[in-house]
């Protein structure tokens, strides 16, 4: 638990001896009833102390501990090494117990102060946890184990730049500069300073280049910058020095993904799916890119899955529902966007999916209530704006079609698609004069329109060729 360690017996004897002292006054503890007279003095159990928590062997030092405190009740050394023995343990209630009886002997002791900073932050007592680090650093401002415990208890508290101004002071410390440059890039991380992170991401690789997590989070960090590539190359060598690394292939994948190499996303998918094929948010990424390649039913067959594990994992309903509209069954991809939209009837992404899997089955009087209702919550959506007034013309609804398209010709005046459909209305309108003149802006934009409109009016009698030539004109 503790950053602390206790180096010094004063026998300073070899392992080998210890090991064999440990063994010996162990078996007296618990036979002490008989063996009363083997148990050993104050100065060896002291060094027994020391000696078993600096090879973390925590409850062999508890035992050893309540012998000291037995012998020496007021000893504030006993009772602050019983509170870190058991906060080790994660008996925090009993460690703040020790560490209170500690200070009531000795107030002022820095160690102890320490100590009970790291049990109240144990405890998810930050603030708590702050005051004391903060009385120990009024006493020896300098401490350098008060300074790094006081920059981990701001970063608890979500105080990352006060954690990165202490931390930044400790960079050149023998004893914590390694710490100190990982510590300082996951502030950076957290406080989502991709540039600063990956400068102390590989600070840190620097002082201790086989920490995989370390890798990772520089991937990650890359990743947020948009540097896929090297984010790779980050994953790469987390997977060198952890095979079985989880994460670097989940996340490798993800770079190949936004990388648009959705074969190679797959794969590392796959892999990842090797060590954990469990991980919805994996078989989630996996189907997405399954779907991205045009292989639906694989999509389908991962999205069901999760959903017999997860019945409420509401985004496997959309992206199934859009695997389901991609090979034309309309029926089932409506049922899955109307799940959604059960929980979330506001989803705007979902009810204009649902507007065009109406309209893809033959539905257009439907399709467009739902295009209504994404305009309702995004006016301006110009998108949806077109696909709305596509629909009125084709169901012959004109008037609600020249508004719908009005107003997208108004958001969006360099967009040429708005002014041809409009124009390509004002023929069903009878009106030359203003179909000549919407086609003309559209022509403008996007000479490619004129094309469109050939191809798609082939048959258009003299008014065409009227139209064409002053156009073309």
């Amino acid at each position: 638990m503790s950053y602390f360690e206790y180096e010094d017996f004063e026998d300073q004897e070899q392992p080998d001896n210890m090991e064999e002292k440990v063994r010996r006054y162990r078996k007296a503890l618990k036979n002490r009833a008989r063996n009363e007279n083997d148990l050993p003095d104050l100065n060896i159990v002291e060094n027994l102390v020391l000696y078993c928590i600096n090879e973390n062997r925590f409850y062999e030092a508890l035992d050893f501990c309540d012998l000291w405190l037995e012998y020496l009740p007021t000893s504030s050394d006993a009772w602050k090494k019983r509170a870190f023995i058991l906060s080790n343990l994660e008996r925090t209630g009993e460690a703040l117990v020790s560490v209170d009886k500690a200070l009531s002997i000795d107030p002022l002791d820095l160690d102890s102060l320490l100590n009970k900073s790291m049990i109240l932050q144990q405890a998810g007592r930050f603030s708590d946890a702050l005051s004391y680090v903060q009385m120990a650093l009024k006493s020896d401002p300098e401490n350098e184990d008060a300074l790094y415990q006081c920059s981990l208890v701001h970063q608890d508290l979500g105080n990352y730049l006060e954690a990165v101004k202490i931390l930044k002071y400790l960079e050149n410390s023998p004893e914590y500069a390694e710490d100190v440059f990982q510590e300082i890039a996951y502030c950076y991380h957290y406080l989502e300073e991709p540039t600063k992170a990956v400068k102390y991401y590989k600070l840190a690789i620097n002082e201790s280049p086989y920490d995989q997590n370390l890798w990772l989070n520089l991937g990650l960090m890359q990743f947020q910058k948009g540097l896929f590539y090297q984010a790779i190359e980050s994953y790469d060598m987390a997977i060198v020095i952890e095979e079985e690394f989880f994460l670097a292939y989940y996340n490798k994948g993800n770079a190949y993904s936004s990388l648009g190499r959705l074969d190679d996303a797959i794969e590392s998918f796959r892999r990842a799916l090797s060590i954990d094929a469990e991980d919805l948010d994996l078989i989630h990424n996996l189907a997405s890119a399954y779907g991205d390649t045009g292989e639906y039913r694989k999509a389908i067959q991962l999205y069901t899955k999760i959903i017999k594990i997860d019945e409420n994992h509401l985004n496997t309903y959309f992206g199934r529902g859009i695997c389901y509209d991609a090979i034309d069954e309309f029926e089932k991809a409506i049922k899955d966007y109307d799940k959604v939209l059960s929980v979330f009837p506001e989803h705007v992404e979902v009810l204009y999916a649902k507007g065009d899997a109406y309209y893809n089955a033959g539905m257009p009087e439907i399709a467009v209530t739902c295009y209504n209702d994404v305009l309702k919550l995004e006016p301006d959506n110009k998108e949806c704006l077109l696909d709305c007034g596509i629909t009125y013309y084709e169901i012959d609804e004109i008037e609600k079609a020249e508004n719908v398209l009005n107003k997208l010709t108004s958001i969006a005046p360099k967009w040429a698609e708005g002014f041809y459909v409009l124009s390509k209305l004002m023929i069903k309108k009878g009106d030359d004069e203003r179909c000549i003149e919407l086609l003309k802006h559209s022509i403008s934009i996007d000479k490619r329109k004129l094309n469109d409109f050939e191809r798609e009016f082939p048959k258009l009698t003299v008014r065409f060729d009227h139209i064409q030539k002053q156009v073309t004109s």
